[in-house]
C-alpha cells in the first residue's frame, strides 16, 4: 500500500464525525467503528460521503467490509491512485 499522508486520513476522520454526527475525538485510526456506535448501514453513508467527495467509486461489498479507519484510508488511497492513474492511460492515448 502506498504511504499514506496524514492530511488523508485527517480529512476522512472528519468526514466520518460530520456525517455521523459524533465528535471527531471519538474516532482513533484502529478503533472498531462498532465501538463508537456505528454499523455496516453507517458504512455505506460514509461511503456515498467519500465518493462525493473524492470522485471515487466504491463497490457495496467494500462499503460494507469497513471497519475502522485505517481500512478507509486504505481504500481511499487505493482508489485515488487508480483514478489517478487511470487519467493518466487516457491522457496518453
Amino acid at each position: 500500500m502506498p504511504e499514506v499522508p496524514d492530511a488523508l486520513a485527517a480529512k476522512l476522520i472528519a468526514l466520518i464525525a460530520e456525517t455521523q454526527e459524533i465528535e471527531a475525538e471519538t474516532i482513533t485510526f484502529d478503533g472498531d467503528f462498532e465501538e463508537i456506535g456505528l454499523t455496516s448501514l453507517n458504512a455505506l453513508s460514509i461511503a456515498f460521503e467519500i465518493e462525493h467527495e473524492f470522485g471515487v467509486t466504491i463497490r457495496e461489498e467494500d462499503a460494507f467490509g469497513l471497519r475502522n479507519v485505517r481500512q478507509v484510508v486504505a481504500l481511499v488511497a487505493r482508489l485515488l491512485a487508480e483514478t489517478a492513474a487511470l487519467r493518466g492511460a487516457a491522457a496518453e492515448a
